[in-house]
């Protein structure tokens, strides 16, 4: 239930972000409307990251944590690349990664995005109790090496708890087999030669596979049209 009420939490934020970023505005007038919105809901840690600029070329990146502000406004054109991994009351944790334009959604950016998802669908049905999380991200990766995108570097999937990141962790060292109930976070990257799309929610282990935690949110995942 606790899981749960992030995710309620979470969609709450991407309905505020998606009438913050508009052209005009800064990142950090972006962050901070969002991050009010998590505080009045009372969460209790809210890290939220935006990277942002023209697909391509999104360098740009800004966090709640740190000392990077970047005064350079949103403008018509560009991508935002948004992720937000909060912690609702109680200390649970929700995963969000969403894209969204301000204007129309490039064709580059639309065709990553699709094999991101599928990539991420392919993951979470190989994702049973009983399986180690290597067997799911090899799944993921043949498909992505298949579409002409690298494997993934980084940690593609991982458990989620009081914990940002726990065990089992989606890597070739994990020893610990997915179990009925875990909770997860699935999230594979796809790169093309022109764009990059990353989806990222939070899933329950079941016996079909990973089954997302919370519907209507998950099925929120086009790329939003925003400002």
């Amino acid at each position: 239930m606790l899981h749960r009420e992030a995710a309620y939490m979470h969609e709450m934020s991407f309905e505020a972000a998606k009438k913050a970023i508009r052209p005009g505005r800064t990142v950090s007038e972006v962050l901070a409307e969002v991050r009010s919105v998590q505080i009045a809901a009372g969460s209790e840690e809210q890290q939220i990251a935006i990277m942002f600029g023209p697909v391509g070329a999104m360098h740009r990146q800004q966090h709640t944590w740190g000392n990077i502000y970047w005064r350079r406004k949103l403008k018509e054109g560009d991508i935002v690349n948004m992720l937000m991994e909060s912690s609702a009351p109680g200390g649970y944790w929700y995963d969000l990664r969403r894209f969204l334009s301000i204007g129309p959604v490039p064709e580059a950016l639309r065709e990553a995005h699709a094999i991101a998802k599928e990539a991420r669908a392919i993951m979470a049905g190989r994702s049973k109790p009983g399986v180690l999380p290597l067997e799911a991200l090899e799944a993921s990766n043949a498909f992505l090496k298949s579409k002409g995108c690298p494997p993934e570097a980084r940690i593609a999937a991982h458990g989620q708890g009081v914990d940002l990141v726990e065990r089992p962790v989606y890597h070739g060292g994990e020893a610990a087999k997915l179990q009925t109930g875990m909770i997860v976070c699935l999230h594979p990257t796809a790169r093309t030669k022109h764009a990059m799309a990353c989806l990222s929610d939070t899933y329950v282990i079941a016996e079909s596979g990973a089954v997302p935690l919370y519907g209507e949110l998950f099925d929120q995942d086009q790329i939003a049209v925003v400002g």
